[in-house]
């Protein structure tokens, strides 16, 4: 962001600004709190203009005093050009190289409002996009999710950085740390795009809140948290809810003790003393989940976003902000980034952590196994563990509680343009077909690789073009959820049903090379029924009948 303090250039780019608008030429400019702000002007692939305006701050530095505290709003005044997304908030490590900066809250908006004209337009759907990264790493990157796609459908796109590992997500009751800061600070973007969005050409009452694994699971967090009530119309969940494993700390007086022991502190002063790069200078404490490792740096209970235990959440509340909800997952997911070697049950992030009662989950496995491969036994139940029984309970569940409608999806499609696959995970997994966690964003958002695909000569053209194709029908399924609500309107040639708890065996649209609408894999439901059986043994002590189950696939 670059300021102009002095008053009599303030003016003078004011009157520059307005008499060039005045003028017809397309031009970046927008009024918001007390400010002008002025953007860049962009097309997109098919030639549409809009504007970017990059590296808007929404609330105060979180640096000095104001770390490890709740986000301050910041109301902008005077005049800026906003033409540079902000650094990555600081983490430890992150798929481009960048540490971040712990001043980073900050947004961008895209919209396509860029012509000043006499004759009033409709204001235009909003989407706000959550990053993911497990809630240790990621950002805002326009080079990973670049809007243009969804700009062409008259939609804007909103994008933001948000406190991340400890500095975000590591609430210490002792010494008065609250929990759940980046959280907060989501709110705090939500709340500025009630403020103002209408400067942009955004409806307020048309926000849809769409999130991607960890972000995924943060969106889920804002429908039952108070502080975000009634801030947006619509959620899109992408592999990740409040009840992944992953998105909800149990064992959070150990982490704080491991953590402080760590950074050899003992108050929060002390705290707010050390560099941030310290900080964040590893993942932390860590427990170990099956094959992974996951750090202590998640959700954890408070009195708004996670009053109760998200699994009993989902369970028995309606959600404060009961809205339409699209929410899938991948094909594979995690499966072939799994290492069978070191499936490990050493230590869960649940209430039942009794060693017996790990060997006993142990034999279980292993009886259920019989003579299957191991590979593919527990990497299929590896990856049902970590991602797809999470968002199935949490759609079984929460499909009993939600008036709103629930559209369910699962994206299959193994093509160029998926992002982890071809980029992200590239010398990491096992060679396997199926669409994996990620894979689905190349679909949605611009890859930054997307022009070199569709002119290289080393790429199948036929396979090309119909990834194309799985991209247009993509886009226009979750641009027609953020317009109506339903991804499928009246008039589309495919109809996506709605999930209900009555008939759950064919609720679910696959996006592969056509779009069908599909009864669950028997197989899938085999994994989910036997992780369901260890889970209610490991967070509900349910474990008399652990042995006496007879699971048939």
């Amino acid at each position: 962001m670059k300021t102009i303090p002095d008053l009599c250039a303030t003016l003078l780019l004011a009157a520059t600004i307005y008499n060039v608008v005045a003028a017809g030429s397309p031009k970046c400019i927008a009024k918001f709190d007390n400010g002008i702000g002025a953007g860049v002007l962009r097309e997109t692939f098919s030639k549409k203009l809009y504007c970017a305006y990059l590296g808007i701050p929404y609330a105060k530095p979180p640096v000095g005093e104001l770390r490890f505290e709740n986000p301050v709003p910041f109301y902008f005044y005077g005049s800026a050009t906003f033409e540079n997304v902000s650094y990555p908030c600081k983490q430890h490590t992150i798929a481009w190289h960048k540490l971040g900066n712990e001043d980073c809250l900050y947004l961008n908006v895209y919209t396509t409002h860029v012509r000043v004209s006499k004759r009033p337009r409709p204001l235009m759907p909003v989407l706000l996009w959550i990053h993911g990264g497990s809630f240790t790493e990621g950002s805002s990157e326009t080079d990973i999710f670049g809007s243009e796609f969804i700009l062409d459908e008259e939609i804007i796109v909103i994008t933001l950085n948000y406190r991340l590992s400890s500095l975000g997500f590591f609430g210490i009751k002792d010494l008065h740390i609250a929990a759940n800061l980046g959280l907060k600070d989501q709110t705090e973007v939500l709340r500025w795009v009630q403020r103002n969005i209408r400067r942009f050409g955004g409806n307020p009452n048309r926000v849809t809140l769409m999130g991607w694994s960890s972000g995924s699971a943060s969106a889920t967090y804002h429908m039952y948290a108070r502080s975000s009530k009634g801030l947006f119309r619509r959620v899109i969940a992408m592999s990740g809810t409040m009840t992944q494993p992953w998105a909800y700390n149990f064992i959070t007086q150990w982490c704080s003790n491991e953590f402080l022991k760590q950074m050899d502190v003992t108050s929060k002063a002390q705290l707010k003393d050390k560099p941030a790069a310290i900080l964040v200078s590893n993942d932390g404490p860590k427990f170990h989940y099956l094959t992974f490792s996951h750090s202590c740096y998640m959700p954890s209970a408070d009195k708004d976003y996670a009053r109760k235990h998200p699994y009993d959440t989902v369970r028995t509340m309606r959600p404060l902000t009961d809205v339409p909800l699209m929410i899938g997952s991948t094909a594979v997911e995690h499966e072939n980034l799994y290492d069978t070697r070191n499936f490990s049950m050493d230590q869960f992030n649940y209430p039942n952590n009794n060693v017996t009662i790990y060997e006993r989950i142990r034999d279980y496995l292993e009886q259920l196994r019989g003579n299957r491969s191991s590979r593919i036994f527990y990497r299929k139940l590896g990856s049902y563990a970590d991602y797809q029984f999470g968002v199935q309970y949490f759609i079984e569940k929460a499909s009993q509680q939600f008036k709103s409608p629930i559209y369910r999806y699962r994206f299959s499609f193994d093509g160029p343009f998926g992002y982890a696959k071809n980029v992200y995970y590239k010398n990491e997994i096992h060679p396997m077909p199926g669409a994996m966690h990620g894979d689905d964003l190349g679909y949605l958002f611009t890859p930054y690789n997307y022009r070199n695909i569709v002119a290289s000569n080393k790429v199948n053209e036929p396979l090309v073009k119909q990834s194309q194709k799985v991209l247009r029908r993509m886009v226009r399924l979750w641009t027609n959820f953020v317009k109506y609500g339903n991804p499928t309107p009246a008039g589309s040639r495919t109809t996506w049903p709605q999930y209900n708890d009555q008939n759950q065996s064919s609720q679910y649209l696959n996006i592969g090379q056509q779009l069908k609408v599909r009864r669950e894999d028997v197989s899938n439901k085999y994994y989910y029924q036997i992780w369901k059986t260890v889970f209610n043994c490991l967070y509900y002590f349910e474990c008399d009948f652990l042995n006496e189950m007879n699971v048939d696939e």
